[in-house]
């Protein structure tokens, strides 16, 4: 066995990974990722940045357009005794006052109001996927022009009238940890089997 600089151990040990790691390790890892990511927000839980209280649905009474909802959506708001009103403008509207706020609204139509799932047909969810995946990294990230817009607004800048954050993109070190045992278990194998 030869003598090794830290230089050539250096290159050597950046050739050997560049050798064991490619694109088929890398979507492992990033399904895996997206996995973390959907289990995660369908519990409720959210990353740090996230506004106090982002784990539940408000109860905070909000108006909005009757026109849109369906019929037994605005059926059960309307067995409810809810406020419905006009609004002034270029054509007038009818709007409702959904007195128990977001949670009322999603419990009428049916969903869940355990704890905030970011899910109201599940489309966002849906359309988180891998957008671009090489040797060396993967990009996670919305499919769609629409639900990279929700994304945003849930991860930055706030849902909203209260601007509330749900940050769920990233992961946290113990996710991260996971995805890096994922790598780990893949590359053993690999150096197994090449031995």
């Amino acid at each position: 066995m030869r003598a090794l600089t830290p230089e050539q151990l250096h290159i050597d040990l950046q050739n050997m990974k560049d050798a064991i790691v490619d694109r088929v390790i890398v979507m492992r890892a990033a399904n895996a990722g997206l996995v973390i990511i959907r289990e995660r927000t369908l519990s409720g839980k959210f990353l740090p940045g996230s506004s106090p209280g982002a784990d539940q649905y408000s109860t905070k009474p909000f108006a909005r357009p009757l026109a849109g909802l369906s019929k037994a959506h605005t059926k059960a708001l309307m067995s409810d005794q809810s406020i419905v009103f006009t609004k002034d403008g270029e054509a007038k509207q009818i709007w409702i006052l959904v007195k128990g706020g977001y949670k009322q609204f999603r419990s009428l139509a049916g969903k869940n109001t355990d704890h905030v799932t970011l899910t109201w047909s599940g489309r966002m969810m849906r359309n988180l996927g891998i957008l671009n995946a090489g040797n060396n990294e993967a990009t996670l990230g919305m499919k769609s022009d629409d639900t990279k817009q929700l994304a945003l607004y849930h991860n930055s800048m706030g849902a909203g009238k209260s601007r509330r954050k749900h940050v769920f993109m990233g992961f946290t070190d113990a996710e991260k940890q996971r995805l890096t045992n994922i790598v780990g278990d893949e590359v053993m194998k690999r150096l197994r089997l090449s031995t």
